[in-house]
């Protein structure tokens, strides 16, 4: 899975649909480098449009404090995220700009 954010635009580009523009991209890119989830913390009632849930991180934790109503989740797999449950810890490598 891939942990994304945070996301922010710019106040004075609010309402113009970057943000959407943003997380339909970045949505895009994960499904193609073939990542099965991507989990967020976020506002749910903005995430929810794009498919993000709080139910699929249920059994899942985060190093250090969250809320977890804004721990959230897209399986880009159907079922990738059944049955996980734990802390998440970084796996992989950076990839340079």
């Amino acid at each position: 899975a891939l942990l994304l954010g945070p996301l922010a635009v710019d106040a004075a580009h609010e309402g113009k649909g970057i943000g959407s523009a943003l997380m339909r991209a970045a949505i895009g890119e994960a499904t193609r480098r073939g990542h099965g989830a991507i989990l967020l913390v976020g506002d749910a009632p903005y995430y929810e449009r794009f498919g993000f849930f709080a139910d699929k991180t249920q059994h899942l934790m985060m190093p250090g404090p969250f809320e977890r109503g804004r721990f959230l989740a897209l399986e880009l797999k159907s079922g990738w995220l059944e049955g996980a449950a734990g802390m998440l810890v970084a796996a992989g490598r950076r990839l340079s700009a």
